[in-house]
């Protein structure tokens, strides 16, 4: 099922729980380190690039984007990388789990079957979420996803093609959102 423009930025702001009016992304200042959680599974990273969502004005998170050698925005997902956010509010975990598949659908169609046991596994991996929490995706050279939160892992999937689409929400060029595309992979050759 194909979102329109209009729906997605009424489910940013469901997402978000705000009432003001404005969707922008933009760069983040402060200090950089290493996500805790990142463990002797992946090579050296580097961070990339990182940015800012906000909704309507409010700040929803700071993401980062940290690669192994050979990253290419091209195939992204031949490489192991990190997507990592800090949540600056709180959300419920069901509606970062609706949220997800909403955008993996916008950018190409699933077989019911795939939509349903996505979201039946990001729900149950994706938790509630508040202000500090930081929940980063890891996708590793064998092509497995894992999920780490506040350290902590909290779900992994070996199937290729969710970490492909999955990631594509942040990476791909059909993401819903290209400056924050851009931000991410600023520093990608």
């Amino acid at each position: 099922m194909k979102i329109d423009f209009n729906r997605r930025k009424i489910g940013l702001l469901a997402l978000a729980c705000t009432t003001a009016s404005g969707l922008v992304w933009a760069n983040v200042d402060g200090a950089v380190s290493l996500p805790t959680g990142v463990d002797g599974d992946l090579p050296v990273l580097k961070l990339v690039g990182r940015t800012r969502l906000r909704v309507f004005g409010f700040r929803i998170y700071d993401a980062q984007l940290w690669v192994a050698s050979g990253f290419s925005r091209a195939a992204p997902t031949d490489t192991a990388f990190v997507v990592d956010l800090t949540y600056l509010r709180a959300l419920k975990g069901n509606e970062i789990a609706k949220r997800s598949l909403s955008e993996i659908q916008d950018q190409a169609a699933l077989t019911n079957e795939q939509a349903e046991r996505w979201l039946a596994f990001m729900a149950k991996t994706f938790p509630d979420v508040g202000d500090g929490d930081r929940l980063l995706g890891i996708h590793q050279a064998d092509k497995t996803t894992r999920f780490v939160l506040n350290g902590k892992q909290i779900g992994r999937i070996n199937e290729a093609a969710f970490g492909e689409r999955f990631f594509a929400i942040w990476l791909s060029p059909k993401s819903s959102e290209p400056a924050m595309r851009d931000a991410l992979l600023a520093g990608v050759k």
